[in-house]
């Protein structure tokens, strides 16, 4: 592109040139004076710089047309370049994702895991704070049973002892009577045995 440019320029160049060339001999062959050549030429020159300036800005424009169409073509290239890796990229996060996905159901078979055993255990606490309870009421009945089977073999004690002393009693007195009989009839048979 910039050797095209550059030799439309100089083509531009060379027709002005031959242009001036044939505009001077013209003017030499007319008899145009010194005067009006040099103010053709100074409004020639005026032209030609004119020309030459909107061509150093169309050159300027035109690299900078190619500067910017460069760095397209490198951002088109790092954007084609960069493209091409999403599908290693995506296949990558795929994979990342399955593992994601395998080792959420792993965890919830695991958390199900837990929660069957937690379940199990509360319904085995729950089991034995029932059979506490029940062992509770019925410690507290042996207790109550106890306490009455107390009072009541202290009652039999003490009507036993106050039957025991009664049979003393009877058998002191009844001792008491054999012995006064005895000593009677020892004191009514005594003479006769002197």
């Amino acid at each position: 592109m910039r050797l095209e440019a550059r030799s439309e320029t100089g083509a531009i160049r060379h027709r002005r040139s031959r242009t001036n060339g044939a505009v001077k001999r013209q003017l030499a062959a007319d008899g145009v004076g010194q005067s009006d050549r040099l103010a053709w030429r100074e409004h020639v020159e005026a032209e030609l710089h004119a020309l030459r300036a909107t061509v150093s800005r169309l050159e300027i424009a035109l690299a900078e047309d190619r500067t910017t169409v460069r760095s397209a073509t490198g951002q088109w290239a790092a954007v084609r370049a960069a493209s091409m890796q999403w599908p290693e990229q995506l296949g990558q996060i795929r994979i990342k994702v399955d593992h994601l996905e395998e080792q959420v159901r792993a965890d919830e078979g695991q958390v199900r895991d837990e929660l069957d055993g937690l379940q199990h255990d509360i319904g085995r606490l729950s089991a034995y704070t029932l059979q506490t309870q029940v062992q509770e009421r019925m410690i507290n009945r042996v207790e109550d049973q106890q306490a009455r089977l107390a009072e009541n073999v202290s009652a039999v004690s003490r009507a036993l002892a106050d039957e025991r002393l009664r049979t003393n009693g009877v058998i002191m007195a009844g001792a008491a009577v054999a012995l006064i009989s005895t000593t009677a009839l020892l004191l009514a048979n005594a003479p006769r045995l002197w």
